[in-house]
């Protein structure tokens, strides 16, 4: 079977074609872009915003990452390239196109398509993401991989079909962060042949994806350690043990010099537990939302019990944005997918 060029020769025909022409040919007529990522942003969004703008810049393009809240994702302290605030986009030019990565919907923007309307007013819109139950409507104008086990996975792929190589470091540190990361450093259930592939691919061409691995998931604050701890030390069992919930409040930031982005890893500790099928993380955030994690076993789907609240993601990992009142029904919904 002929592989991909040279560089990137663990990659097969078959993976390059499973990349639609309709979205080569939008990104091949895209002068200049908006690159929208979802709140909250994980190194997969943050990675591929990066990604794409640097690979609409290799063929001749212009792009801006633009978020609805400050970044500033520092070069060496998080391994992805160096990201500083985004630009105010009421003072740059408007784009031809605007791309939603790694989301589906203004919502999980916070908003930015309805806040510019009036400037972007017939602009078109293309969605990349992988997350398969976001999406109500899809056309040529996006690609939804639900195959895929991250969006930057499918950013390589896009590189590599518009005679995009893997010289370019930016775009290949951007886009080993997000694979990495959503991929659970290669272990959740949406890994498969082709993301091993793409893996390589990264790897060969210099991606720090030890470092990564290490950033992600083996490297932690003392103040995080001790949030971590003390929250799964009041981890509670239902559903004869099937149903795990941690609740993480205002208070247990005061006491441990934590904050609400540190309890980020807390559901994955949670579902480890032994007989657990689903494991749901609820958070105080600074903004007076509950913040859910779930995240289960193959056969449970966390994914069914986000969506309840108006939330998505993966089978095995999902999230949605709770008010105090919604704690009874979760219970019920999550009872519900482990059959109670």
């Amino acid at each position: 079977m002929r592989h991909a060029r040279q560089g990137e020769r663990l990659l097969y025909d078959r993976d390059l074609a499973t990349v639609p022409e309709s979205i080569l040919d939008r990104l091949r007529r895209t002068r200049r872009a908006w690159i929208l990522i979802h709140r909250r942003p994980d190194p997969d969004t943050i990675g591929a915003a990066i990604a794409i703008a640097d690979l609409i810049a290799a063929i001749g393009g212009e792009a801006e990452v633009i978020a609805d809240e400050p970044l500033s994702i520092l070069e060496g302290a998080s391994s992805l390239p160096a990201l500083e605030a985004g630009p105010d986009p009421r003072h740059i030019p408007v784009p031809d196109r605007i791309f939603l990565v790694d989301c589906a919907s203004d919502e999980r923007t916070g908003g930015l398509l309805a806040r510019h309307a009036a400037a972007i007013a017939g602009v078109p819109v293309s969605i990349i993401d992988h997350h398969p139950g976001d999406h109500q409507t899809i056309d040529e104008e996006s690609w939804v991989d639900a195959t895929a086990a991250a969006a930057c996975e499918m950013i390589v792929l896009l590189a590599l079909r518009l005679g995009v190589g893997m010289d370019r470091p930016r775009l290949v540190r951007a886009a080993a962060a997000g694979l990495v990361t959503d991929s659970g450093a290669f272990g959740h259930p949406s890994v498969r042949g082709r993301t091993l592939r793409v893996g390589g691919a990264l790897i060969d061409a210099g991606a720090p994806v030890a470092e990564t691995i290490r950033w992600a998931f083996r490297t932690s604050s003392i103040a995080r350690m001790r949030l971590h701890a003390r929250a799964i030390a009041r981890m509670r069992l239902f559903a004869a043990g099937r149903v795990a919930l941690v609740r993480v409040r205002s208070a247990d930031y005061a006491a441990t010099a934590a904050g609400p982005d540190d309890v980020e890893g807390i559901a994955n500790r949670a579902i480890e537990g032994a007989g657990v099928q689903i494991a749901l993380m609820v958070a105080d955030m600074s903004d007076g939302s509950l913040r859910l994690s779930a995240r289960s076993h193959p056969g449970v789907s966390a994914r069914t019990v986000a969506q309840a609240f108006g939330g998505g993601g993966h089978e095995q990992a999902a999230g949605a944005t709770l008010r105090e009142s919604d704690l009874p029904r979760l219970l019920r919904v999550a009872r519900g997918v482990v059959g109670r």
